[in-house]
């Protein structure tokens, strides 16, 4: 067995690229095309009217419309697509490729939603100035090389991002419908996200201060009848 290698390089040498010495190829060929013969009786003839039928269809499509679909046009399975007219502009939803197989829904927990929601806002360029300003918050509490910077992020970014981006309605007037109610309820995410002038970071709209009326709250009796006897 020590002496293999030298024997591998000069049957190398000798004999050329191994692929063009195999026979596997010619056996996979002859195996496909035994299994177009469908008459025992007639085996070379079955064979040969198979081939023809094969180029028949291989050559045809060739001729046809661009939009007419035929089996040597389709797409590949793991083909990737490079062109898309979906016209979607954000960049982390532009990679090449298709959807594999039958669709299937699938609920996910709320914990890998938190999850699969920070690693994308934490990896999307536009969020970029956002990540950093969260993170100089922590940098300023804890050391950079702390670990509990990365349990942070990992916990927390997402809820102060949604926080920062956040837009709230005022509290509704008790003289409208209550309906408005569920504007406070409900919040509405900018739409330019990373915009240099925005520097509101209430989480929730201030509460309006009622005036407190006065009470006298004197022991003294008054006394109430009309002196004129109305």
């Amino acid at each position: 067995m020590e002496h293999l290698i030298i024997h591998l390089l000069y049957e190398a040498r000798l004999g050329g690229l191994v692929q063009y010495r195999w026979i596997y190829p010619f056996e996979r060929f002859l195996r496909e095309l035994k299994k177009k013969v469908k008459k025992k009786a007639y085996v070379k003839a079955s064979i040969v009217e198979a081939y023809i039928v094969d180029e028949i269809d291989l050559f045809t499509p060739q001729y046809f419309e661009p939009d007419v679909q035929s089996k040597r046009s389709m797409l590949q399975r793991n083909d990737q697509c490079t062109s898309s007219d979906d016209g979607i502009q954000v960049s982390i939803f532009n990679d090449p490729g298709r959807a594999s197989g039958a669709t299937k829904k699938r609920w996910i927990s709320g914990q890998k939603r938190h999850i699969i929601e920070t690693y994308i806002l934490t990896n999307y360029e536009v969020v970029t100035l956002y990540y950093e300003s969260y993170l100089n918050e922590l940098y300023q509490h804890h050391h950079p090389d702390d670990p509990i910077i990365d349990l942070l992020v990992s916990t927390k970014f997402k809820d102060w991002f949604n926080d920062i981006t956040s837009i709230f309605h005022e509290v509704p007037s008790m003289k409208r419908d209550k309906a408005d109610w569920m504007a406070v309820c409900k919040e509405k995410v900018q739409r330019v996200v990373g915009d240099s002038n925005w520097t509101e970071t209430v989480a929730y709209p201030p509460e309006e201060v009622l005036p407190v009326p006065v009470v006298a709250t004197d022991n003294q009796s008054y006394d109430l009848r009309d002196p004129n006897g109305l």
